[in-house]
């Protein structure tokens, strides 16, 4: 678990503590940002009849993010 954490953040002790905060801080909605056009886009586009879907690699973590964006 966390390998790719243990190359970037080499001086790290614990790594899986490490990972598991960064899991869980990644899964908050808070800690991402959209650009600043994309609600006026996706509401024109909306009001114009087109249908929108994510297509993603990301995990379930994703549904949370995206509801707090509403």
């Amino acid at each position: 678990m966390g390998s790719i954490v243990a190359t970037v953040l080499d001086d790290v002790e614990d790594i899986d503590l490490c990972f598991r905060e960064l899991f869980d801080c990644f899964s908050q909605p808070s800690v991402w940002k959209c650009y600043d056009d994309v609600d006026e886009s996706l509401v024109a586009l909306k009001t114009q009849g087109v249908r929108l879907a994510i297509a993603s690699f990301f995990d379930d973590r994703l549904n949370t993010i995206c509801n707090g964006f509403k």
